[in-house]
């Protein structure tokens, strides 16, 4: 904990997402899936934003995709 926050990190194993679809992951209604609404990562980033914290993502084609949620503690 470091100024009121903490950072969790989240991995997976899988492919990774493709650069083109980053810029894109938190945009309401847009998905690269045939099923689903693309509304899940735009809403916890904006329920985050509301309460001070934060989440966003690295990445690679190859390798493994990692989400950092920040949570702040003073809100």
């Amino acid at each position: 904990i470091k100024d009121n926050k903490i950072n969790i990190y989240i991995t997976d194993d899988g492919d990774g997402i493709e650069q083109e679809n980053i810029k894109n992951i938190f945009i309401p209604f847009k998905s690269t899936k045939i099923e689903g609404t693309g509304l899940g990562l735009s809403i916890c980033r904006n329920l985050l934003n509301k309460n001070g914290g934060d989440i966003s993502l690295v990445s690679s084609k190859n390798g493994n995709t990692t989400f950092m949620v920040t949570l702040n503690f003073n809100k």
